[in-house]
């Protein structure tokens, strides 16, 4: 480096220089050019040496490619020169004409860089440099005109607005066609050319042909192991198959090629709710957490929610992004949309109009000329470019803001309401769409807390499979199946704690007024208190619906000295069984998890009353009290008093008891009801209540 540097100051100076090969000089200067560690200054100043020596087109190239690297209007149009410069010294060098192309293409002339790039093939058809800024341009209006519509609005002599649509989808479509060409052509010449895969991998994910996708990274992977993109790309392809699989599998080795650093931020992007999330990203064990919680099935191998977040990072970098600026899709407002909010259900694409207002009403043309005359309003009304993003409830509106591909967010529509980006991103921050939305069912649960031992506390879940949902053989109580049930039980930051994976075959079915039925399961743990999120997943093996619930529980400490009431446990029936021991198992409870009850049947009440005081005898003396209420429904109805139900004094010999009762409901009004016991105990004068709800049918 310092004898290059010394070549160019002795050039600076205007010192004749002898014994030193011109050639050899004119590479010296060239490579200070090129070396991104000078300042903009000396590489500028080497390259312009290097041009008053150099009788090819070769240094005013180099000159073209600097200024375009740092540009600015007064450097574009210098690059310009020096890239016909060059051009004029070799008229016939594709590479040249190339550069021209790729020039015109970064200020926008699209059409003139198609003239550059056809040229460029003329000049050497074996050159891949042609073929693939043809296909830029060709590629550029396939995704300007897949989607486009253009509509057009007219007025009658009575001032009656009528508008058509013009579909300009073939267009896109022929350009398809060209472009997919041209970059087929680029990489036969030259299958290491990274950008002509990058669009044509596009081409082949927006049309669906996901072998063809495959096939085209499949090389990449073999020849650069160590590199994400190959992987990603190949993930892309299965997740258009549905595979998710393997395309969890692809994706987890495109994730392990990057650094710690990467990874966090392609998981990171947005899942704080924020559009820049740059300074703060999570760390890779708060990120794993995060997307533990929006597993949308922990049986599936795979988490759906994080695989679909890689996916649209990936698609966004790769369809929204502009490598000739250096511009990631994620930054972009369309990436940016994208990423949070996945596939649109419907795209339109509209071209930029100017409204001359020559179809309008004489009258409204009439009124157009006085405002212009008085006021200087002009009568014509430019609308740029749009696109319109259509989803569930809202629409996004993007505007082409320079007619180059510079899409700005304009506005939202959200339930028919026009919001601006702040507003629809607090009430919409992301969308999903489940994958197992279309086979999936609720299963109706109940959970109860009791005391249990060694400072734990027993938490017992019950729910029920809807027999109606799967493929099952009922035989008076049982039901066959063929089940996979997976309980999972997570901290409150999505930490697993247990996962219990089992194989049912058998399970309690009961009749639901001559429905179908439900199949009842339950799950018991012993847990230490502290706030949980609890799932219970299950899929048939026959029909593969998938039911499931999850929720967050904070799981209550029990005192060993107070009077206490443990959870109201809702049941369809209660049997004691004096012969077995005291206790809990003392009882067979056949769970309630609809948390219903007919009016011609009894409603099951099962909790536990401890820290009960003995008197010197060991005796316990306690009342307790059932009292119900009936919940009012409508807007301006006056809230129900308690009705006590019933009242009994209890007398026992252990300092907690299990308890039941069974209530009648034939006088009871249908409807939602509350239920609650009050204990009192008679030798310490405390006082413990619990409440829970419950609905009688007809």
């Amino acid at each position: 480096m310092k004898f290059l540097f010394t070549i160019w100051l002795v050039f600076a100076q205007g010192s004749p220089v002898s014994g030193i090969d011109k050639p050899l000089v004119i590479d010296s200067l060239l490579a200070i050019g090129a070396d991104t560690i000078e300042t903009y200054e000396i590489r500028v100043g080497a390259i312009k040496k290097a041009v008053t020596m150099d009788e090819t087109g070769r240094s005013h190239a180099a000159h073209a490619r600097l200024l375009m690297r740092f540009p600015s209007p007064e450097r574009m149009v210098a690059a310009e020169r020096a890239a016909k410069r060059a051009i004029r010294k070799e008229k016939h060098n594709a590479d040249l004409i190339g550069l021209l192309s790729k020039l015109y293409w970064r200020i926008g002339r699209r059409g003139t860089s198609l003239e550059y790039a056809e040229r460029a093939i003329e000049a050497n058809a074996f050159n891949p440099i042609g073929h693939f800024w043809a296909g830029r341009y060709h590629f550029w209006e396939t995704m300007k005109y897949l989607w486009m519509n253009r509509v057009e609005v007219n007025q009658d002599t009575d001032g009656r607005v009528r508008s058509h649509n013009i579909d300009l989808g073939r267009w896109g479509e022929v350009a398809r066609k060209k472009a997919e060409s041209a970059f087929i052509t680029s990489l036969n010449l030259d299958p290491y050319h990274d950008e002509a895969r990058r669009y044509l991998g596009l081409i082949y994910y927006q049309t669906q042909r996901a072998i063809e996708l495959r096939d085209l990274y499949n090389p990449v992977i073999r020849n650069q192991p160590n590199t994400p993109t190959g992987y990603f790309k190949v993930g892309m392809s299965y997740h258009l198959e549905r595979d998710y699989e393997r395309a969890y599998q692809a994706y987890s080795k495109g994730l392990k090629k990057m650094s710690e650093g990467e990874q966090r931020f392609m998981l990171a992007v947005f899942t704080d709710e924020q559009t820049d999330t740059l300074a703060t990203v999570p760390d890779m064990q708060t990120l794993q957490r995060f997307w533990t919680g929006k597993n949308p099935f922990f049986l599936s191998p795979v988490n759906e929610r994080m695989l679909e977040q890689c996916r649209r990072v990936a698609y966004a970098n790769l369809r929204f992004g502009e490598p000739e600026k250096e511009i990631a899709g994620w930054t972009t407002d369309r990436g940016q949309a994208y990423i949070r909010y996945g596939d649109p259900l419907a795209l339109q694409s509209r071209p930029a109009d100017v409204n001359t207002h020559v179809d309008d009403p004489i009258i409204m043309q009439k009124l157009r000329f006085h405002e212009t005359a008085s006021f200087g309003k002009s009568s014509d009304q430019y609308e740029f470019g749009k696109e319109l993003w259509e989803y569930e409830n809202f629409i996004l509106v993007f505007d082409n803001t320079d007619t180059r591909g510079a899409w700005k967010f304009r506005i939202a529509s959200l339930d028919g309401a026009s919001v601006g980006l702040k507003d629809l991103v607090e009430r919409v921050p992301t969308r999903f769409v489940d994958p197992f939305g279309d086979r999936r069912f609720e299963m109706p649960y109940q959970v109860a807390q009791f005391r249990g031992e060694k400072g734990n506390s027993r938490v017992e879940l019950y729910y029920a499979v809807p027999a109606s949902k799967i493929e099952v053989t009922t035989s008076k109580a049982l039901g066959t199946v063929e089940l996979n049930k997976g309980l999972f039980l997570f901290d409150s930051n999505w930490d697993t704690l247990n996962v219990q994976n089992t194989q049912v075959k058998r399970l309690a079915w009961v009749r639901d007024n001559g429905r179908s039925g439900h199949l009842l399961s339950r799950e018991i743990l012993n847990v230490a208190p502290r706030k949980y999120n609890i799932a219970v997943e299950v899929l048939d093996q026959k029909t593969k619906s998938v039911g499931g619930l999850r929720f967050a529980i904070p799981v209550r400490t029990f005192s060993r000295t107070e009077l206490e009431i443990s959870s109201i446990l809702l049941a369809r029936r209660v049997i004691a069984k004096p012969e077995r021991p005291f206790g809990r198992d003392r009882f067979v409870i056949l769970p309630n998890p609809m948390k219903a009850t007919s009016r011609n049947k009894k409603a099951y009440f099962y909790f536990e009353v401890y820290n009960l005081k003995r008197d010197a005898f060991g005796r316990t003396n306690y009342q307790i009290t059932y009292q119900t209420k009936l919940i009012a429904t409508g807007e301006f109805n006056t809230q129900p008093d308690w009705v006590t139900a019933v009242t009994q004094e209890v007398t026992g010999d252990h300092p907690w008891e299990p308890v039941y009762l069974a209530l009648g409901l034939e006088n009871a009004a249908p409807g939602l009801q509350d239920f609650r016991v009050i204990v009192q105990d008679k030798l310490s004068s405390q006082e413990a209540s619990a409440a829970t709800q419950y609905r009688i049918r007809w």
